[in-house]
C-alpha cells in the first residue's frame, strides 16, 4: 500500500456510518452468539485456526452475520464481500463473477 492509497483508506474511516465504525473487529469485542463462537467451541477454533469451511450465514436483521464475516475475515486474512440476499440474487452472482473474473457469466 502506498501513501494515497493509506491515506484514502484513512479517509474513508473517518467518512464511514457510525455503525460502521462502531462494528466490532476481534472477536473478543464480538458480544452475543456465545454458543457459536464461544470459547472453547467448534467454529471459533476454526476461526482462530484458520481452518474454515465453506459456510453462509443465515438469521434475522441485527444478529451479528455480517460482522461475524467481517470478524473472519480479518482473523483469517481472508477476502469478505457483504451481498444481501434477495430476489434477484444478481448481486451475489457480480460478486463471485468478480472474483473469479468472469462478469458475463450472470444469469439475468
Amino acid at each position: 500500500m502506498d501513501m494515497f492509497e493509506k491515506q484514502f483508506e484513512e479517509q474513508k474511516k473517518k467518512e464511514a456510518p457510525l455503525a460502521a465504525r462502531m462494528r466490532p473487529t476481534t472477536l473478543k469485542e464480538f458480544v452475543g452468539q456465545e454458543h457459536i463462537v464461544g470459547e472453547g467451541r467448534v467454529l471459533r477454533k476454526a476461526i482462530e485456526s484458520g481452518q474454515l469451511p465453506s459456510m453462509i450465514l443465515w438469521g434475522p436483521p441485527g444478529s451479528g452475520k455480517t460482522t461475524l464475516a467481517s470478524i473472519i475475515a480479518n482473523t483469517t486474512a481472508s477476502h469478505f464481500s457483504s451481498v444481501a440476499l434477495s430476489p434477484p440474487a444478481s448481486p451475489i452472482c457480480a460478486a463471485l463473477s468478480r472474483k473469479r473474473g468472469n462478469a458475463a457469466n450472470c444469469i439475468r
